[in-house]
């Protein structure tokens, strides 16, 4: 008997099943199953994607039900004129397939080795429906990868997740980022992964975050980056809330430098969001996540006829082309239109539209557009006009809203045309002019006074240069009837009263 995954159409042969429900896992896509088989012995198994705990109440995921997309997310989706004609609702583009749930990792282990299949998985293609599911595990890696020993895991995305290292060698701390050990058997995505280390190793910027060291051991592919001792900017409107306008257009100041000089290697990073924004300690931003970037060269065709359907996009897009035409990849609440339709034909204005929208998000506390699904959000990028920031947040200048408003516009010939323009319209903004001294405006001006007010309204304010000058008496008077008895005494009493009119005119 056999039976095909509803996810990538695997064909599995089965052994006579006893009646029951079985939840195995795909031995090719790794996604779990629900198998129920009726008392019936003439009635073929029901298979469909396993989506929580039927007996508490949830539903499997029909065969033929494809999963939902989460609009948040980095992804690739299938802009086909059919996709694009589906309701919103009923948006299901193909992703990359999901995790598969690892077994237990032996206590023992030291040192990293990859999550091992129960035997009924490891290379045949029957499951035996009389074995239990494999247990859950974090899938988190421990012990010494390379060069480097692993610490703690600081965070998991689709391709891998970072790990805080320190590097033998050196002895200094850095962060390793490690790949799926279930994709590592694809070439694709290794190659995928490896292009994403080899790109943002060609850009040695203060605003970009530097790449270390690339390899693999114990089929753990992996490569070791700048450790950015801080937190994203979207973590940072999380804690602090809408930031100031001057606050805001600094950082993003900063990620257009090293967005700049990412367009000067004929690079365009197609996922620029306040989540790859890092901000460390010191205030330096940087950029990061190349996961999905434009390399000079790129020809926007992927051989993709050998890959199977489950595998969708992503899988066609880690060839060494990057992208393939009529695909769309990055995120959707900051992706520009023109990505939406066809990321393999995109330029540097997509990143300055991104850009424009992450900036807005800082501003505002939210992307121009939402919705439930992601098809539905980069139709509004598409078609909806962005409501102005200083319409939705009243501190916002009418001239920063006008720099983001051109960013952000639907045409990229409408937009600015290089990143270097958006940074002399911010400097612009802040007032930076390289020919001329800085000049303050209203706003400077008006806290100043504020400052100044503050610093005489206390009442004892007015009793502050009686203070100093009964101090300076003071120490004059000491000075002279010391003099004969401690003249040591007597030149510090002079030094000090010398001092006097000097603190209190810097204080003033």
């Amino acid at each position: 008997m056999s039976i095909a995954c509803p996810n990538c159409r695997q064909t599995m042969k089965i052994n006579q099943p006893k009646p029951g429900r079985y939840t195995p896992q795909c031995p090719k896509c790794g996604r779990r199953l629900l198998i129920v088989v009726s008392e019936d012995s003439a009635a073929p198994p029901s298979v469909a994607l396993f989506n929580g705990d039927v007996a508490g109440g949830r539903t499997p995921t029909a065969a033929a039900q494809a999963p939902q997309t989460d609009p948040n997310a980095t992804a690739d989706f299938a802009s086909s004129p059919t996709a694009n004609a589906r309701a919103h609702g009923a948006f299901a583009e193909t992703m990359a397939p999901a995790a598969p749930t690892a077994p237990a990792a032996s206590p023992a282990a030291a040192t990293i080795a990859p999550a091992a299949r129960p035997a009924a998985h490891a290379g045949d293609d029957t499951t035996g429906f009389d074995m239990p599911a494999a247990p859950e595990t974090s899938g988190q890696l421990s012990g010494t990868l390379g060069g480097y020993h692993l610490l703690k895991q600081l965070g998991k995305g689709g391709m891998g997740a970072v790990y805080l290292a320190k590097q033998v060698s050196l002895d200094r701390d850095v962060a390793v980022k490690v790949m799926r050990s279930d994709w590592a058997r694809d070439p694709l995505f290794v190659a995928r992964f490896t292009r994403e280390a080899f790109a943002a190793a060609q850009l040695v910027h203060h605003h970009v975050v530097q790449i270390y060291d690339i390899g693999v051991e114990k089929q753990n592919n992996y490569f070791s980056m700048e450790l950015v001792d801080g937190q994203s900017l979207s973590q940072l409107v999380e804690q602090q809330g809408k930031l100031d306008p001057e606050v805001a257009v600094g950082y993003v100041l900063q990620a257009a430098r090293g967005l700049a000089f990412a367009h000067q290697q004929g690079m365009v990073h197609r996922d620029i969001k306040p989540d790859n924004l890092l901000i460390n300690r010191h205030g330096i931003v940087k950029v990061a996540d190349l996961g999905i970037v434009k390399v000079p060269g790129a020809t926007g065709q992927a051989d993709v006829a050998s890959r199977p359907a489950a595998a969708g996009a992503l899988t066609a897009v880690a060839s060494g082309a990057v992208t393939m035409a009529g695909v769309a990849m990055g995120t959707p609440h900051y992706m520009a239109p023109e990505q939406a339709r066809d990321a393999a034909g995109v330029d540097a204005r997509a990143d300055i539209y991104s850009l424009g929208c992450t900036l807005y998000m800082l501003l505002t506390g939210q992307p121009p557009f939402s919705g439930k699904t992601a098809i539905e959000v980069m139709t509004k990028h598409a078609s909806e006009a962005v409501v102005p920031p200083d319409v939705v947040v009243k501190r916002v200048p009418k001239n920063l809203s006008e720099i983001i408003l051109k960013m952000v516009a639907k045409e990229p010939t409408d937009r600015y045309a290089n990143m270097n323009e958006v940074i002399q319209a911010l400097e612009g903004f802040l007032g930076v002019d390289h020919g001329r001294p800085f000049s303050p405006r209203e706003e400077h001006a008006a806290a100043l006074e504020q400052a100044v007010a503050a610093f005489y309204a206390p009442p004892l304010a007015r009793w502050r240069g009686k203070i100093a000058a009964a101090w300076f008496g003071g120490l004059a008077l000491a000075t002279v009837i010391l003099a004969p008895f401690s003249p040591a005494l007597a030149i510090g009493c002079l030094g000090a009263m010398l001092l006097t009119p000097l603190a209190h005119l810097i204080i003033s």
